[in-house]
């Protein structure tokens, strides 16, 4: 495959650098501990003055825009028919372009659309030794099959006094780095800034250690499931204790001496909760009877006699032996005109009094 890439950057970069007498460029580089690339960027940047330049040539060729151009498979094969045969370090198609505008400055913008592995024979390697990552990249490798002026120009030559041109090559690697050849390092970042004439056969060369944070990460993970474990162990082991801490009780309860036999004992046991079971259900069918009594008196207030009597009829219903429903019902019916039917209700008060005075 044809040197895509870097045949357009260098068509690029010769253009405006004729054009416009400056011209920076920018190389941002990620590296991954599997040997891999996360991503890879190359900006140039120039003024508005080239760009408009460069916008007519490509629409004399026919193309609406810059990136049309740049991105068409045809100006590619035609510009890479007298090129050399250096192979990009990522696959074109993984190649994404964009511009970026600040007032009259333009940045062009070439960079990967995910993570690769560099080509062989790039130039770009990135390989593991160990327990250290080893990171490569010689600059136009078969530079030998071209003739390069900028390797034999030194700083007070003609070119170099016409011209202005700076490369900054950014590189960040997955460890901290223990050796390179850059101009500045900090922790896993490296630094290279250079003119021109020192960019042909240039290396950029770092050596980082490999994080060992993904053992960590496991190892933490592990340790956070064990504690999780052991908490609900100890949660339901407690629990545990609770339910058997109330068996001797009943047991107790079973075999109390006060019972001569186990049938004794299974008898109380069964009318002890036939007597709660019945409690429980008189205080629902008591707290049922006072709600219809409470409804049957505020609606007594209100003189609407008739409603009111239906409200105690429905709490009688519930609890016949309800006496202040009676009560209650009696004096309705008195309002009502109804004097035989409210004798009728005291004198069912009284059989109740009576009775639970006889009890």
């Amino acid at each position: 495959m044809k040197n895509r890439f870097f045949f357009l950057i260098a068509v690029l970069f010769v253009f405006t650098l004729l054009t416009s007498g400056c011209v920076q460029m920018a190389m941002h580089s990620k590296a991954n501990s599997d040997e891999t690339l996360d991503s890879m960027k190359m900006t140039i940047t120039t003024n508005s003055m080239v760009y408009s330049l460069f916008s007519n040539m490509a629409k004399t060729q026919g193309y609406s825009s810059v990136k049309e151009m740049i991105n068409n498979p045809k100006v590619v094969q035609q510009a890479t028919k007298n090129s050399n045969d250096q192979n990009s370090f990522f696959e074109p198609s993984n190649m994404e372009y964009s511009e970026e505008w600040n007032k009259d400055s333009v940045i062009m913008v070439f960079q990967s659309k995910h993570p690769f592995k560099p080509i062989e024979g790039s130039g770009l390697t990135v390989t593991r030794e160990g327990n250290y990552l080893i990171y490569r990249h010689i600059w136009s490798p078969n530079s030998d099959k071209t003739v390069n002026t900028a390797k034999t120009t030194d700083s007070s030559s003609p070119f170099n006094q016409m011209f202005s041109a700076s490369i900054d090559y950014y590189l960040e690697m997955p460890g901290k780095i223990v050796d390179s050849n850059a101009n500045s390092v900090t922790d896993n970042k490296a630094e290279w800034h250079m003119n021109l004439d020192e960019l042909s056969n240039a290396e950029f060369y770092a050596k980082s250690e490999i994080p060992s944070f993904p053992i960590l990460l496991v190892c933490g993970v592990v340790l956070v499931i064990i504690v999780i474990g052991s908490l609900g162990y100890l949660l339901i082991k407690k629990r545990k204790t609770k339910s058997s801490e109330l068996l001797p009780q009943k047991k107790a309860e079973v075999n109390n001496p006060e019972y001569q036999s186990l049938d004794d004992a299974i008898s109380k046991f069964e009318q002890n909760n036939l007597s709660n079971s019945r409690s429980d259900d008189n205080e629902i069918r008591l707290s049922e009877a006072e709600s219809w009594k409470f409804q049957g008196n505020d609606i007594f207030k209100k003189q609407n006699y008739e409603d009111a009597l239906m409200c105690y009829n429905k709490a009688l219903d519930i609890l016949p032996d309800y006496t202040d429903a009676l009560n209650n019902k009696g004096l309705v019916l008195i309002k009502l005109g109804r004097a035989d039917e409210a004798r009728e209700c005291l004198a069912k008060i009284k059989d109740i009094q009576n009775s639970k005075r006889t009890e």
